[in-house]
């Protein structure tokens, strides 16, 4: 069996100990089968075509797509200047927990949090927090994606990785949502014998199967998605 696996930094072992922790590597070692997978950081549907493109055929084509969905570009462009680190507790994002360290330690971190929230309000009010593609594109960049995907392999499977809410603020996650409800939506009216759709079910949205950033995998999280493949997969 040979598969392909396309996505971005969620389908790696990013921030991981172990690089073959991630799930495609599992897959490849419960079905003995040889696995190639390109994957980009903050991969786009549009960016994904060259990708999926680049790849000899095979008989599985599996997409690990949406992470960076309604992500705004501000996030990007103003991260590494505000210190955007995804997996640490000041990252541009709210914390998992409550802060840790001394006093003084516990309040720099709580400005710094108030600071970063506060240009996020700014930016969305004067019109700049937006997503980096319009939500009417959406549906087109889907039929894009799939009508390339399937001539590349026998049997293409979408995985719709979504991202822990608990950390963003009510615009984003607002936002995020209707964006999601949409290619949701987009991906599942194109359901048929050879596309399958995987959309994680709520019981997945947990802490321990994402890393402290809400959108990259943990070991854990990393184990369940193999687990889901395989069984979507098994013939």
């Amino acid at each position: 069996m040979t598969i392909n696996v396309v996505g971005g930094s969620a389908s790696t072992a990013f921030a991981l100990d172990d690089p073959d922790s991630a799930w495609p590597a599992l897959v490849a070692r419960q079905f003995n089968a040889e696995v190639r997978q390109e994957s980009q950081g903050g991969l786009t549907m549009v960016r994904s075509l060259d990708l999926i493109d680049s790849l000899p055929q095979a008989d599985i084509l599996i997409l690990h797509l949406g992470t960076s969905v309604a992500w705004p570009k501000p996030v990007i462009e103003l991260g590494a200047r505000f210190g955007m680190d995804f997996h640490n507790e000041t990252a541009f994002h709210q914390p998992p927990h409550g802060f840790s360290g001394r006093l003084g330690v516990r309040l720099s971190k709580q400005v710094r949090l108030r600071l970063r929230n506060s240009i996020k309000y700014l930016l969305f009010i004067v019109g700049a927090y937006r997503p980096k593609i319009s939500i009417r594109e959406i549906e087109d960049q889907v039929k894009a994606v799939l009508a390339l995907s399937t001539k590349r392999a026998k049997r293409v499977v979408w995985i719709q990785h979504r991202s822990l809410q608990t950390m963003r603020l009510l615009i984003e996650r607002s936002v995020y949502e209707r964006y999601y409800r949409r290619l949701v939506r987009a991906v599942r009216a194109n359901v048929n014998d050879s596309f399958e759709f995987i959309e994680l079910e709520r019981s997945f949205l947990v802490g321990r199967n994402y890393l402290l950033d809400g959108v990259h995998l943990s070991e854990e999280g990393h184990r369940r998605i193999a687990e889901i493949v395989g069984a979507k997969i098994s013939p």
